[in-house]
């Protein structure tokens, strides 16, 4: 038998299948989403100097403890920043950049925008329509803590000659004109570096100023962070459709896999190979296809089987009723012949139509005997069973049959139980098994032969056991596996032993009754032992009239 597949552990219902991959794929999608948002997120504060927010306490740390010598600042500020610390004097203490500064004045350091994420600065320009001019507002807002609302933390407004309209910081005045170093400071701008300022008290308990300097973004960065922009979303489309593609394809094979399996299984079949059988571990649903289909193909290689060894029963068949039929016709139309011719002498006429007579009769009874068998092989045949006592009906075929088996020589031994057994019985075909037996028994066996024959419920089973057996020659070792074949003989010979149907009619009447038929082993005293099995009914029918009125019984033994 051909075998196709793997052995796999199963993996449940497709549809846990499909729940566990839809998740997978879920868990996938944000993954790319997140992950790409974080990976734009990194390159774009590379681009625009955005300042490592969460190493700032670090840094702060080692400012207040005056570790200048080993401080590197672009490793806790970001790629080419740069730290200066300024002190209470506006002196430059620690610088570095390649160019310190000398000093600040209390106003500019007073303007430089403060660092951290806890607030941002903000400058913007404003038009004044009753006179025409722009004036430029700086201001910086800072977070609060349990409101989470930003607040005005200082506000300064220039005109457009660098005029000072208003100004709330203490350290800047609050008129006159701003110097341009000022002006830019308040945008947040040194030179071509972006500054910003964050206060601390340094080692020696002096309040202290470190000033933080970030490149400008170029232009060259800018029509990077454009080109980011851009490819952003295609980038992310093309991952999603890439992990679309690759689930469809898992789901694809996990389908097509049973799917080739039972295409080929059903190929093979269609080849003539039945009894192909698929090995599929996976969703539960595919394996019960592939079990519908392997219960199917070994159903079809039975009935492959059945229908060769009823091919081979009938060749066998046609050659053994040819074989029966032979003689008898052979003999009939010897003496017929020789009747037409004339060749019989007068006192013989009477012998040679005898003889024709009982050929005939020999002939009628074996066709009746293949056409019976014939009949019980037909799909078509049923049983006219009807619901009644098969103790009775056991009791009532061997009252009838008591006499002919004493004529006979034979005595019988009747073991019958008193309680009923009641099965659905065909009460025609069951005498019939039980004269075929019989019959047999006595054709085969010598007069002075002692039978037995017994009814009684099988232990457990639910089922009447009969058994029939003699103490005579008993069975041939040769014949005992092909008795309930039909032919089934003694000899190669069947002239003088009939047509060896009798048990194979027996068996097909058993079989269609739902029992079985076997030949016990020797034992007991008794040489030939048969054992019928039949399906007892509950008696639940006596309730309903259903049983038939029988005759009282009758005790033979």
């Amino acid at each position: 038998m051909k075998t196709k597949g793997e052995k796999k552990r199963g993996s449940g219902s497709l549809f846990r299948v499909l729940a566990v991959q839809y998740a997978l794929f879920t868990f996938i999608v944000l993954l790319l989403f997140f992950g790409m948002a974080r990976l734009y997120s990194m390159a774009a504060d590379n681009i625009l100097h955005i300042p490592f927010w969460d190493r700032s306490g670090q840094l702060m740390q080692k400012l207040a403890d005056g570790s200048y010598e080993d401080l590197r600042s672009d490793r806790y500020l970001g790629k080419g920043a740069q730290v200066e610390v300024v002190d209470s004097e506006g002196a430059v203490a620690y610088s570095s950049r390649p160019l310190p500064e000398t000093g600040y004045t209390a106003a500019e350091l007073a303007c430089i925008p403060v660092y951290g994420r806890d607030g941002y600065s903000e400058y913007r320009t404003v038009p004044d329509e009753a006179s025409g001019r722009f004036f430029s507002v700086f201001s910086f807002f800072s977070y609060n803590d349990k409101s989470g609302q930003s607040e005005q933390q200082f506000l300064v407004v220039l005109d457009g000659d660098r005029n000072i309209v208003y100004s709330n910081l203490k350290e800047f005045p609050r008129e006159g004109r701003a110097t341009l170093r000022e002006y830019a400071l308040l945008q947040g701008n040194a030179g071509k570096d972006r500054v910003e300022k964050s206060a601390f008290t340094g080692a020696d308990g002096q309040p202290l100023t470190a000033l933080f300097f970030f490149p400008a973004t170029t232009a060259g960065e800018n029509r990077a962070l454009e080109m980011l922009d851009r490819i952003y979303a295609p980038i992310l489309i093309a991952g999603y459709i890439v992990i679309v593609l690759f689930f469809i394809v898992v789901l694809y094979r996990k389908v097509k896999k049973p799917i080739r399996l039972l295409s080929e299984g059903m190929h093979h079949m269609a080849d003539g190979s039945h009894g192909e059988q698929l090995f599929y571990r996976g969703p539960a649903e595919f394996e019960a296809m592939c079990g519908s289909f392997n219960r199917m193909s070994a159903h079809l290689r039975q009935v492959e089987l059945r229908r060769k060894d009823a091919e081979r029963e009938k060749r066998q068949m046609l050659a053994d009723i040819s074989h029966d039929l032979r003689t008898p016709i052979t003999v009939i139309q010897g003496y017929a012949r020789g009747l037409c011719d004339g060749i019989v002498t007068p006192g013989d006429i009477s012998r040679y139509q005898q003889a024709i007579f009982e050929k005939a009769t020999t002939l009628a009874t074996l066709v009746d005997t293949f056409y019976e068998y014939s009949m019980l092989s037909n799909p078509g045949f049923a049983l006219a069973k009807r619901y009644q006592n098969l103790c009775e009906a056991a009791r009532e075929y061997l009252a009838a049959k008591y006499s002919e088996l004493g004529l006979s020589g034979f005595s019988l031994d009747v073991d019958i139980q008193e309680r009923p057994l009641y099965c659905m019985l065909d009460d025609m075909q069951m005498r019939r098994v039980f004269e075929n037996i019989l019959t047999n028994t006595c054709k085969h066996n010598p007069p002075g032969t002692r039978l037995w024959f017994s009814v009684r419920a099988a232990e457990g089973e639910g089922m009447a056991r009969i058994d029939i057996a003699d103490d005579g020659a008993g069975i041939p070792e040769a014949l005992k596996e092909s008795l309930f074949e039909p032919f089934a003989v003694g000899d190669v010979s069947r002239a003088k032993q009939g047509s060896g149907m009798g048990l194979a009619i027996a068996k097909k009447i058993v079989e269609a009754h739902g029992g079985s038929i076997s030949l016990e082993p020797p034992g007991g005293g008794w040489a030939t032992h048969f054992a019928i099995l039949l399906p007892l009914v509950p008696n639940v029918a006596s309730q309903n009239g259903l049983i038939p009125k029988s005759n009282p019984s009758l005790n033979l033994s």
